[in-house]
């Protein structure tokens, strides 16, 4: 096994998971930006609009991401009607 030198204490770094809280953010209302919408495919081939969401503000949990896909022309009118809304409800929000 080759050996690597490190130039600094590892002791000193604070572990991924001091930093990193993957913890489910309590329901409630938060500021948020949009930081990146793409288009992607569902694994059935369904065209979806993804969104990344970056909160921001006076919260504890500022600058945690959130992504979220919007299935947009998925069959079943129910999951196509409830994604078509949330995304109205998105862009009323930003108006």
């Amino acid at each position: 096994m080759t050996l690597i030198e490190l130039d600094f204490n590892l002791d000193d770094v604070e572990s991924s998971q001091e930093i990193n809280n993957f913890e489910p953010i309590p329901p409630g209302d938060y500021n948020a930006v949009i930081e990146n919408v793409e288009e992607v495919f569902s694994r059935n081939g369904h065209k979806m609009i993804r969104i990344e969401f970056k909160l921001i503000g006076d919260t504890q949990y500022r600058n945690r991401k959130i992504f979220n896909n919007y299935n947009i022309h998925h069959p079943t009118d129910i999951a196509r009607d409830i994604a078509r809304r949330q995304l109205k409800d998105i862009v009323d929000k930003a108006a």
